[in-house]
């Protein structure tokens, strides 16, 4: 039988291998490894489990919790770049086409 200890241990691992695919631009790897570890936590909220050592485990869980909570702040600041970027293009083909009706 997994314990809350394993669990943790696997959903920490799971969590750094999230922020190592978001590193590489892994999209489909990084989905599939948040399913896994979103199964896990699941199980760890809804299951009673033996905890072998509760402060070890509760470490490893914060871990993960600000693992999580730094990649999300770093997807947000780069969702955030993505979009300026958008808007820039966006501006300069509209002055393309302007141009290119001004033009004679």
């Amino acid at each position: 039988m997994i314990t809350a200890d394993q669990l943790a241990i696997e959903i920490l691992s799971l969590t750094e291998e999230m922020v190592n695919c978001a590193t590489q631009g892994e999209l489909e790897r990084f989905n599939t490894v948040r399913e896994q570890r979103d199964s896990l936590v699941a199980r760890l909220e809804n299951e009673s489990l033996q905890v072998e050592d509760i402060n070890k485990t509760g470490d490893r869980l914060k871990q993960a919790r600000n693992l999580n909570a730094a990649l999300a702040n770093n997807l947000v600041g780069e969702q955030q770049k993505l979009l300026d970027q958008k808007t820039a293009l966006t501006k300069a083909i509209k002055m393309q086409k302007a141009y290119q009706q001004v033009k004679p």
